[in-house]
């Protein structure tokens, strides 16, 4: 069984406790048995220390502590600020837009969808067919053919660089931009690689 060491752990009872005013960042300081200046810093609840040194003298340790309260200061800012630009993110996908996927280690594969409803910041997508031309032994070209659907419709979450695909979490779909054509969207060809 693993040990959770609580904050008091790592300093000794009679550390002076700094709470930085504008940020979750905490420091304790002290003077060791031997009398060196030492300090112990942690960020939001985290119960494991995010540093803990002994200085060589006192405006060293100070020099650190506030350098930490000035780096924990501009990561919340800068979270904050990213928390706020999704939430007022809106979504901008339409119906009939097309995604796609491009992954693979030896080979490369692609899938495609289609927003079939939007409901707020989510869509519901569907997988479609592709045509395929072989261009080459094990790899071709494949173009997605709109409205040939092959699964069943999924809810997923819409964010400014597109979705992540519904089967495998990881592989990020993209809006694809087609060409008009008579007033027709056409999409290009990409290039798709298998070894079976």
């Amino acid at each position: 069984m693993r040990n959770k060491h609580e904050r008091h752990f790592y300093h000794p009872a009679n550390a002076l406790c700094v709470r930085d005013k504008h940020s979750s960042a905490v420091a304790y300081i002290w003077n060791d048995s031997r009398g060196r200046p030492h300090a112990v810093a942690f960020q939001g609840k985290a119960q494991k220390p995010a540093w803990n040194f002994y200085f060589a003298n006192d405006a060293a340790r100070e020099k650190r502590v506030r350098g930490f309260f000035a780096a924990i200061q501009r990561h919340e800012a800068e979270r904050a600020k990213k928390r706020a630009e999704r939430s007022a993110w809106q979504n901008p996908y339409k119906v009939g837009q097309i995604f796609s996927t491009c992954w693979g280690y030896d080979q490369t594969n692609r899938e495609y969808y289609e927003v079939v409803e939007v409901r707020g910041k989510h869509l519901i997508v569907r997988e479609i067919a592709t045509e395929y031309v072989e261009t080459q032994w094990l790899a071709g070209k494949v173009v997605p053919l709109p409205g040939s659907y092959i699964s069943e419709p999924h809810r997923v979450l819409a964010q400014p660089y597109g979705f992540r695909e519904p089967r495998y979490k990881h592989h990020l779909a993209t809006l694809e931009t087609p060409t008009m054509v008579g007033g027709v969207p056409t999409y290009g060809a990409d290039f798709v690689s298998s070894y079976h």
